[in-house]
């Protein structure tokens, strides 16, 4: 007879948090639109010399699709003070599963991974909730798509990091 497999040991647990993470200051309607009008130009530069299928086309593209929607974001009614952003873990054993409301860039949800104390964590998104993209620092440096899209500010991914961390160790020791 073979060994059977083996299980993890140990109850389900769940802990929840919330934190409350500030929106981002959008740029005036003025800059927004001169944003888009650059990034606009880039595009077409791009487009004529390469052709559509060019990846340094489609990186074009996606950025003034992304200045575009910021100055749609300056010219509206948004979002002002604090989101309030649902965490949560279940764990299993050694096994967690964090959960949080956003699209995490994966430099963020593989921090989050080799800071846990669980030897196996698993990052969620797109639970209890959407708040959109969550990019690093490095995205809002690099003027990427989501960079101009999100809610948050280039700190948000840190601040969240920091907190799904606390969060994972916190439950550990329960």
């Amino acid at each position: 007879m073979s060994p059977s497999p083996s299980a993890e040991i140990g109850p389900v647990r769940l802990s929840r948090s919330e934190l409350r993470l500030p929106y981002r200051d959008v740029p005036s309607i003025e800059d927004s639109l001169a944003l888009r009008g650059a990034a606009e130009a880039e595009w077409r530069r791009e487009l004529a010399g390469h052709g559509e299928d060019h990846p340094a086309v489609r990186i074009a593209r996606t950025r003034y699709e992304g200045c575009a929607m910021l100055a749609a974001m300056a010219a509206s009614d948004r979002p002002t003070g604090c989101a309030r952003v649902p965490v949560s873990v279940v764990s299993l054993g050694e096994v967690a599963w964090l959960h949080t409301p956003f699209e995490l860039f994966a430099s963020l949800g593989l921090r989050i991974r080799r800071g846990s104390p669980f030897r196996h964590t698993r990052v969620i998104g797109y639970t209890d909730g959407y708040l959109g993209y969550l990019p690093d620092a490095d995205g809002h440096r690099d003027g990427v798509y989501e960079s101009y899209v999100t809610l948050f500010g280039a700190d948000a991914g840190d601040v969240l990091v920091a907190h799904c961390l606390e969060l994972l160790r916190t439950h550990a020791r329960r």
